[in-house]
């Protein structure tokens, strides 16, 4: 069969953004007789076209981090309300402080080390005012246990979090700084009891258990202006531990975010696992299809809201890495105008080099 004819047996189309090949989509598009869908768990890192509305807007329905997304998957990391309050591996702030006679007050975990978060950057400036043991790849001045670097588990063993629950401060720092993109690097300090350091939405706060739940280093105007505000923490149990509230408060003041509270209470439990989450959403395309074949709605279409990634800026002092991020995205947007162009000319197929070709055209015009 064609793929003319493959595209007239279908319904809909389901794209994992990861794996997304701009080279090689299902044309003709079909217009409204087809329906486009988005699944997408991760930032835009590795498809830098996503975060541009003129390739969004080709998709009549998402399943992304953005809780606008029909299918949000914004909590995905959260394993359950239960993790944010339970004690299994909370260490008490006296022992904490015993510790640091052989700890730093900071703990960085980390192997992605070229992110357009520049996160990197960022920590190495903070390392100069104040310390920070980091083991993974990036930074590192110390190594991991024997019985940690490889995990049954990988990092949610129980082994793993217990080793990072003695820390007072996690650095949790996304690969990408989007709208409601938040990883387990946020929910994993949260339940063990580290009060974590937090760089990525810009939004968080409506998630957190309570507002003073994590320190945001947008509020702070330098790493230099960070490391002071947490030695002033660090020495002060009361204000630390207010930090602390989803563990050491009252059962009924543990988690005071409604918005978060009423997130969980909705959300099986299942749907931690991914499986369930792709299931949903085929269930959710499915549904709509059916609702479209007897003409009862019209096809969506999705806009920047679901997946809202703005153009990267850079910690690092000679904004060579942050320049090139920041390209990265131009780029993508261009190549988002590309495949946009081509879809709205009815195209049935294109070569990597008419892509190339015009790609080059909208750069050389600045037309993006």
């Amino acid at each position: 069969m064609t793929r003319e004819g493959l595209n007239n047996n279908m319904e809909a189309f389901v794209f994992y953004g990861s794996k997304l090949d701009l080279f090689d989509l299902p044309l003709p598009r079909n217009g409204p007789s087809l329906d486009w869908s988005l699944l997408h768990e991760e930032s835009p890192k590795n498809v830098p076209a996503l975060s541009h509305e003129a390739l969004l807007s080709l998709f009549n329905y998402s399943s992304t981090f953005s809780r606008y997304s029909h299918v949000p998957l914004t909590l995905q990391y959260l394993y359950s309300l239960e993790s944010l309050i339970e004690a299994k591996y909370f260490v008490p702030t006296h022992v904490k402080n015993q510790l640091l006679s052989e700890l730093s007050p900071v703990v960085y975990i980390q192997s992605g080390c070229n992110t357009p978060s520049q996160r990197d950057a960022y920590v190495e400036e903070l390392m100069k005012y104040i310390p920070v043991d980091s083991y993974g790849a990036c930074l590192q001045n110390k190594k991991l246990p024997e019985n940690l670097l490889y995990p049954s588990d990988g990092t949610d063993s129980d082994e793993f979090l217990h080793f990072i629950s003695r820390y007072k401060f996690a650095l949790a720092f996304e690969n990408a700084v989007c709208e409601d993109y938040i990883s387990e690097k946020l929910w994993r300090p949260l339940a063990v009891g580290s009060v974590p350091i937090y760089m990525g939405s810009p939004s968080v706060k409506d998630w957190l258990p309570n507002p003073d739940s994590a320190i945001l280093i947008s509020e702070f105007e330098s790493p230099e202006k960070l490391a002071h505000f947490l030695k002033e923490l660090n020495n002060d149990t009361p204000r630390y531990e207010s930090y602390l509230g989803h563990k050491l408060n009252s059962a009924t003041l543990k988690i005071t975010n409604k918005k978060l509270l009423s997130a969980l209470s909705s959300r099986s439990k299942e749907n931690i696992d991914w499986g369930v989450n792709v299931e949903q959403f085929e269930c959710y395309i499915c549904h709509r299809v059916h609702i479209r074949m007897k003409g009862d709605i019209e096809l969506t279409v999705l806009n920047e809201s679901h997946y809202s990634c703005p153009s990267p800026s850079s910690h690092d002092k000679d904004f060579k890495m942050g320049d090139l991020w920041s390209q990265m995205w131009n780029v993508g947007r261009c190549e988002a105008r590309v495949v946009n162009n081509f879809i709205n000319q009815n195209k049935t197929a294109y070569t990597s080099q008419e892509f190339t070709e015009a790609l080059k055209t909208l750069l050389k015009g600045g037309d993006c």
